[in-house]
């Protein structure tokens, strides 16, 4: 709520991803932190509740639809810079 608060005093007043959160065990004493979810599926998840389609297959999310010379460009670039 903190967040929405923040940018609605900005002027921003349509919110997407900010329903669907998890709700996360407490911290219990001299024992770790439960493991989540990352937070790019967190993410998508709480799109999805906003009604937004997102990618079924993770995969999908790193092509960054650059076409194939783009995409030779920057591997090239990446692989100079490496050494």
């Amino acid at each position: 709520e903190r967040d929405r608060w923040f940018f609605s005093l900005a002027g921003i007043k349509h919110f997407i991803g900010m329903e669907g959160f998890p709700h996360l065990a407490g911290k219990i004493a001299d024992q770790p932190l439960a493991g989540t979810k990352s937070e790019t599926d967190l993410l998508l998840k709480r799109l999805t509740v906003s009604g937004l389609r997102v990618a079924l297959d993770r995969n999908d999310l790193m092509d960054l639809g650059l076409g194939e010379a783009r995409a030779q460009h920057g591997t090239a670039a990446v692989r100079s810079c490496a050494g």
